[in-house]
């Protein structure tokens, strides 16, 4: 969550430790938001085996670390084609879909960022790129399934 969209929830220091204690309580691979300060700060303490990132800066020092280093992450590239969704696990790129083909049913403004943490959720759970890539492709909201 970004400053902006924590305050909607609750006072951002409240968010930051609800998140901490969810964080360090995963028993699996936690997901964390490579764009954002708190996000990265809740990476102390985690080895890189159960720590996935999403990022739309690649450039993004932690973020390009954190791939450096083989660990997984799913991050938003810009190409000639434009800009697509990529996981990343070490040196391996696997492209998912364009970005632009991110409905904005899956949140607005926030539609790629939400996709993100979905496709890096996913793909730390051992989902293949093309699933994950249709179903963020078809997602809809309640209102249009109705």
């Amino acid at each position: 969550a970004t400053d902006g969209e924590a305050e909607a929830v609750g006072p951002p220091d409240l968010v930051v430790q609800v998140l901490a204690v969810l964080t360090r309580s995963a028993r699996g691979t936690a997901v964390l938001n490579a764009d954002d300060a708190h996000c990265r700060g809740l990476a102390a303490g985690l080895d890189g085996g159960r720590l996935g990132y999403y990022g739309t800066d690649v450039g993004n020092p932690v973020l390009a670390r954190h791939i450096g280093d083989g660990g997984r992450a799913v991050v938003r590239e810009n190409g000639d084609d434009g800009s697509v969704i990529v996981l990343r696990d070490g040196d391996r790129r696997t492209v998912v879909m364009d970005a632009g083909a991110v409905p904005e049913a899956a949140g607005g403004a926030l539609a790629l960022r939400n996709a993100m943490a979905a496709a890096a959720a996913a793909y730390c759970l051992g989902i293949e790129a093309e699933t994950i890539g249709a179903a963020i492709a078809a997602f809809t909201t309640v209102e249009e399934r109705r």
